[in-house]
């Protein structure tokens, strides 16, 4: 089954829920995507609703793929599979922890918009997230339930993965689910909208009954298409490739969105993963930047070879370790084969020595909150030849979820692409 969007797959979970609620239980709803579920879920039961924030705590060498998540009370939750095979040390982990508990408080404070967080001491909670994919969210949601005196723990969501049902194992009192999803599939799949659902979006849905059916909207026009692998929109002014190591990154609803924005600009878009999915957790190969190099080449031979795009200048948008690949390629006469760069949250540094011969105009975008990455990306700025740009988002973490974040992101590197690509021949469209 596939859901048109959260509204709609809350309201398939509520009649799953119809009858085993309790009347005093409070439904805990999981931001940004989880809100939009749990609206439903709290309507349809008559139940209250309160947002509970966790924060996921991403590999450091692999953002996207959660090695934990940390909950209200200083609640943690770690996945310790991932740490193991990431070879995540003590140090990194604490570092993530402080990083990730400063962004909670924040996010909190703004949700819950100055008014007390509802008592849960002696209540039954239904903890609500529109996925479950690795499980160390929705377990960090059950503990921090249960330190607040819940009586009783049941997790709800559309979606859930092997995986992450495994993890919940003695977490949660009981787990429903609706639609199961192999290993490797994207969540995202399960619905036709799946767009990211940022803080200010989640205040918006929270602030009244008048917003309670509203479906999320954070921007115009059609939801992306699946993955963005490569779209095409009608007479293209320029390509832009997002370059990724990750899975998870890839069919994140947050590259989906910044896809989306790129082609309603007049952008084509390539989407492409230099890592195997096999690979995506060994260091080695995450920091084999010749390989990703190779590989980032190879995918760029799909747009030399197709007369139509042939002719488009070409960017790439890059994160993580990602961004050394596109830097090393683009030392070549005139940009090698870019025409601009973009990197967010990237690993500049891991391509030290081309640094200073990179030809083509960079931009690096950081979040003000992530400092350790901040100072790799200041550092290698200073590398760079002066037609580049270093454009720090004061007030975001790596998973830009702050308010306004993701769009000044997004508008950022579109103002980028479309100053600097518009030259080519368009597409026909």
């Amino acid at each position: 089954m596939q859901f048109t969007d959260r509204a709609e797959a809350g309201r398939h979970l509520a009649g799953r829920l119809q009858g085993e609620a309790a009347p005093d239980a409070v439904v805990l709803g999981v931001p940004g995507g989880g809100v939009p579920v749990a609206i439903e879920v709290a309507a349809a039961l008559g139940v209250p609703l309160e947002p509970l924030v966790v924060q996921r705590l991403g590999v450091p060498f692999q953002l996207e793929l959660a090695m934990g998540a940390l909950a209200p009370g200083g609640v943690l939750a770690v996945n310790a599979p991932v740490l193991r095979a990431a070879r995540v040390d003590g140090d990194e982990l604490a570092a993530e922890v402080d990083h990730a508990r400063a962004g909670a408080d924040d996010r909190s404070r703004w949700l819950h918009a100055g008014r007390e967080a509802l008592e849960l001491r002696g209540r039954p909670a239904i903890v609500v997230d529109d996925a479950i994919v690795t499980g160390a969210t929705a377990r960090a949601a059950c503990s921090a339930a249960r330190a607040a005196g819940a009586t009783s723990v049941v997790v709800a969501t559309p979606v859930a993965g092997r995986a992450g049902l495994a993890g919940l194992a003695g977490a949660a009192d009981r787990v429903i689910h609706l639609e199961a999803i192999a290993a490797g599939e994207a969540a995202g799949g399960r619905y036709a909208d799946f767009r990211p659902v940022p803080d200010d979006e989640v205040v918006r849905l929270l602030s009244g009954p008048s917003s309670r059916r509203a479906t999320p909207r954070t921007g115009h026009g059609d939801p992306p298409e699946e993955d963005g692998r490569l779209a095409v929109p009608e007479r293209a002014i320029g390509m832009v490739v997002l370059a990724h190591t990750s899975r998870l990154a890839e069919d994140g609803p947050r590259y989906r969105w910044i896809a989306g924005r790129l082609r309603d600009a007049g952008l084509a878009t390539l989407s492409l993963n230099l890592l195997h999915e096999d690979e995506e957790m060994d260091w080695r190969a995450a920091h084999d930047v010749p390989r990703l190099a190779g590989r980032l080449d190879a995918g760029l031979q799909r747009l030399r070879a197709d007369a139509t795009l042939s002719a488009l200048p070409v960017g790439v948008f890059a994160t993580g370790n990602a961004t050394a690949a596109a830097l090393s390629l683009a030392t070549g006469p005139g940009g090698g084969p870019f025409t601009a760069i973009v990197s967010h949250d990237g690993r500049p540094d891991l391509a030290w020595p081309a640094l200073p011969r990179v030809a083509a105009p960079t931009m690096l975008i950081a979040g003000g909150r992530d400092e350790h990455l901040l100072e790799l990306n200041r550092a290698a700025f200073g590398r760079l030849p002066p037609t580049g740009r270093l454009a720090v988002l004061r007030d975001a973490g790596h998973l830009v979820q702050e308010p306004g974040a993701l769009a000044m992101l997004t508008g950022l590197a579109t103002a980028w692409f479309a100053d600097r690509l518009d030259g080519g021949v368009p597409a026909p469209g």
